[in-house]
């Protein structure tokens, strides 16, 4: 899994794209989010958790918000081509793309105090490899 920001400017592209090494099943997706912080987006770095044996829920480490009104953003991704699998969302967040139950399930919270942000557990619908991440954005 991997993840990255931008902070969008007056002059973007069109579409974006990404190479890859080999030929792998592989999804991707992204998240557009207004009222953020652009001169200081990140408000918690963040944290991960994975898991190389086959695992039925991912918790991922909490957070700690410096901002009343953060965005907690995360998402999570398993080892699988099965179109079938389906990615459950952390309690309290909402999901914003789970690209069609494949491997991918991105969703988002805010939190109104600043602090922990608690651990975010992700659940599949059977057991695999995955990975996860979770961060926090400043509002403005």
């Amino acid at each position: 899994m991997f993840s990255y920001y931008h902070v969008a400017g007056a002059a973007e592209p069109l579409t974006y794209s990404w190479t890859l090494s080999a030929a792998v099943a592989s999804s991707g997706g992204i998240g557009r989010y207004s009222g953020v912080n652009s001169a200081n987006p990140i408000d918690a770095p963040a944290n991960t958790a994975s898991s190389a044996a086959n695992v039925s829920t991912l918790a991922v480490p909490a957070v700690t918000t410096l901002t009343p009104g953060a965005m907690i953003i995360g998402a999570a991704s398993v080892n699988s081509s099965s179109t079938t699998l389906l990615i459950t969302s952390p309690a309290g967040m909402t999901e914003r793309w789970d690209l069609g139950g494949k491997r991918q399930d991105f969703a988002d919270a805010i939190q109104p105090a600043a602090g922990s942000s608690g651990p975010k557990t992700w659940s599949f619908s059977s057991a695999r490899a995955a990975a996860g991440w979770i961060a926090a954005l400043r509002p403005q």
